[in-house]
């Protein structure tokens, strides 16, 4: 999320997130609604980031 989201604020997210089981929330300083276009690295290296966390290992 956008720490400085003015179209959606912050507080909707974290009430999102908190009804989510086992979700992960991330708060991007200096961002607003358009997180994605506003901050492209942070949000690359946070989604490689989870994906890498969450990602199955297979056994041979």
């Amino acid at each position: 999320m956008g720490e400085q989201d003015a179209l959606k604020p912050p507080e909707y997210s974290r009430l999102i997130a908190e009804r989510i089981p086992d979700s992960e929330l991330l708060s991007i300083p200096g961002a607003g609604h358009a997180v994605i276009i506003e901050k492209p690295a942070e949000i690359n290296t946070a989604l490689l980031g989870f994906i890498e966390k969450h990602r199955r290992v297979d056994s041979a």
